[in-house]
């Protein structure tokens, strides 16, 4: 699986998935990065097959979305 962001400015970013209940299953960014476009991959084989919330936390900025395990 791969996701992608783009930061204006460097800054502190944490990438979690959770699942449906709310529970934190894996942080993917817990990091500084620099200004610019940055791609994850990770493994999804960990996770059960299922729908999950993934939230991107950078400065002031959040953002979450879904994401489909088949």
């Amino acid at each position: 699986t791969t996701s992608s962001f783009s930061l204006a400015r460097a800054g502190k970013v944490n990438l979690s998935v959770y699942d449906m209940n709310g529970r934190l299953v894996k942080v993917l960014v817990n990091a500084g990065k620099d200004a610019g476009t940055h791609t994850i991959r990770f493994g999804s084989g960990s996770l059960g097959k299922g729908l999950y919330i993934y939230q991107l936390q950078a400065g002031d900025y959040s953002a979450a979305k879904r994401m489909v395990i088949q």
